[in-house]
């Protein structure tokens, strides 16, 4: 079996490394005994919208084996935006001056194993 693993990030940031478990092996075969190991993708793209995505696993080959595969899920949460509203200063009695904010933003990616 091939389980892609589950990970997450924030909207905006590019997708993080994906990853694959294996189980099942035989005869002391390991990941290393592949003929070609399993790769792990997702749809999202940076421009994707905040929710869930299938990560799916696919690719593994080796004559001894016959291979099933099972989803991980990308999860993508609300970047985060700083709204800062810029100091002003009036005379007593006149009116308020035009008042403005700044935006900045941030973003970070992060995997967690499954």
């Amino acid at each position: 079996m091939v389980a892609a693993g589950s990970a997450s990030r924030i909207y905006g940031a590019a997708n993080p490394a994906f990853s694959v478990g294996y189980s099942g092996w035989v005869n002391g075969d390991s990941p290393s005994s592949l003929t070609t190991p399993a790769t792990a993708a997702a749809t999202a793209t940076a421009v994707s919208s905040v929710g869930t995505y299938p990560i799916t696993a696919s690719g593994a080959t080796d004559a001894n084996y016959t291979f099933t595969y099972l989803p991980g899920t990308l999860s993508i949460g609300p970047a985060p935006l700083t709204v800062t509203a810029s100091n002003a200063g009036k005379t007593y009695g006149s009116a308020n001056p035009a008042f403005v904010v700044g935006y900045s933003a941030g973003s970070t990616a992060t995997a967690r194993p499954t």
